[in-house]
């Protein structure tokens, strides 16, 4: 199938860095809509920084887990309250959109 249980303590502390790395840029990304300062397609564009942290933290990922490029990987936290799905190819993906 397309999608990668983690069970390991590392395997999910490497996807929760790329979670944390998503989630920082998303909220920016968000008020960016919000508050229409940009596109929403471009709304990233604004965030270099993050953008850059999150591409890094892909690649970094990759390079450990290049089996994960092309899956989803789904992992629960550690009290096992919530689950977690991170598309690499969607991410990947969005990650070649180039700014103007």
């Amino acid at each position: 199938t397309g999608v990668i249980q983690l069970s390991k303590p590392s395997d999910i502390n490497d996807a929760n860095q790329v979670e944390q790395a998503i989630d920082r840029i998303s909220k920016k990304v968000m008020s960016c809509v919000q508050n229409k300062l940009a596109d929403p397609a471009n709304c990233h564009c604004l965030y270099p920084e993050e953008s850059n942290n999150l591409k890094h933290v892909y690649d970094k990922v990759l390079s450990i887990h290049p089996d994960w490029k092309d899956k989803v990987v789904s992992y629960s936290d550690s009290q096992n309250t919530y689950g977690h799905n991170i598309s690499f190819l969607g991410l990947g993906t969005q990650l070649k959109q180039q700014c103007k």
